[in-house]
């Protein structure tokens, strides 16, 4: 009984290590290279499906090795940082640089051809010239001013422009390459991580800033005197035709008064005597509203009407 349990337990792990000799996995986030005797073509390539669809859905078949081989490559997109390092601008200003590259396997069967490996080994190999392509690349820097890396007004970064320049840079190579040995890859942007400045590129940012907020400033100043001189300007426009318009109401009012005036001086004329009566009562009036104490000759003056009634006969030349 034992002995059968024991041969039982034997077939079943060579069953299991034929198994796994004669099948693969394919992950959804994979592709694989299956080599016959180290060879492949473009039947070999496999692609790991997201939903894992089929019968057995990403378990696949395969002849054991030594006569077939799997190699399988992540082909989601990946990211390179280079290493920080010291760059000299247009403008002579020494910058210290991180750039990164974003790239991915497009074609599984030239990316083995070109490593000759599986998985991270394959990667890393890749990635070394990879590397070495983008340390050339940043070269680029070198075309621009510091002032077009590092500014305050976001018109005037170029930043992008750099990325783009990097790109095509990496792009070409990558191209150039291809015509000797293709890499399988293909490179989906170039970006700046960060970007460090050395004392003399601080202080010559910090000098730049300041000169443009004070040209910002000097120019918010001329808006508003600009702006001041013309509400002055439509300010004294305004006063003088409130003045042009007061001027003529004032003329139009002298021109009635000097009229009215015409008239009463005219009834004055026809009796002199009464009109200098009148206009002695209007000045007594005035003078005693306020209640003084004065010293009169009884004969001359207001006196005299106290004394003797006034004669306000009309004069001969007055109409009867």
């Amino acid at each position: 009984m034992r002995n059968k349990a024991v041969f039982v337990l034997a077939v079943l792990l060579v069953a299991a290590l034929i198994f796994y000799s004669v099948t693969f996995q394919v992950r959804f986030n994979e592709v694989a290279v299956v080599t016959t005797f180290d060879k492949a073509d473009g039947a070999a390539i496999i692609r790991g499906n997201e939903d894992g669809a089929g019968a057995l859905g990403n378990l696949h078949f395969k002849w054991p090795w030594p006569i077939q081989k799997v190699r399988s490559y992540d082909h989601r997109v990946s990211r390179l940082d280079d290493l920080l390092e010291e760059q000299l601008t247009r403008d002579q200003m020494s910058v210290v640089v991180n750039a990164y590259v974003m790239w991915q396997v497009d074609n599984p069967l030239d990316f083995y051809r070109s490593t000759q490996e599986d998985g991270r080994k394959a990667v890393a190999r890749a990635e070394s010239r990879i590397r070495s392509w983008l340390r050339d690349t940043r070269s680029e820097i070198s075309k621009y001013d510091l002032k077009d890396l590092t500014n305050s007004d976001p018109a005037q970064l170029k930043l992008a422009q750099v990325e783009q320049n990097m790109l095509k840079s990496m792009r070409d190579k990558l191209k150039a390459n291809e015509q000797e040995k293709p890499l399988g890859i293909r490179f989906v942007s170039v970006g700046i991580k960060r970007l460090i400045l050395s004392d003399t590129a601080s202080t010559s940012v910090q000098t730049a800033m300041a000169s443009n907020r004070n040209s910002l400033a000097q120019r918010a100043r001329s808006e508003g005197e600009a702006q001041a001189e013309r509400i002055r300007a439509r300010a004294n426009e305004t006063k003088a035709k409130i003045l042009a318009v007061a001027g003529r109401r004032a003329q139009a009012i002298r021109a009635e008064g000097d009229a009215a005036a015409v008239k009463q001086y005219d009834t004055f004329k026809k009796d002199e005597t009464f009109a200098i009566f009148l206009r002695e009562l209007e000045t007594y009036k005035k003078t005693f509203s306020s209640s003084p104490t004065l010293i009169i000759d009884a004969k001359e003056g207001f006196g005299k009407y106290l004394l003797e009634p006034p004669n306000l006969q009309p004069s001969s030349g007055s109409s009867k």
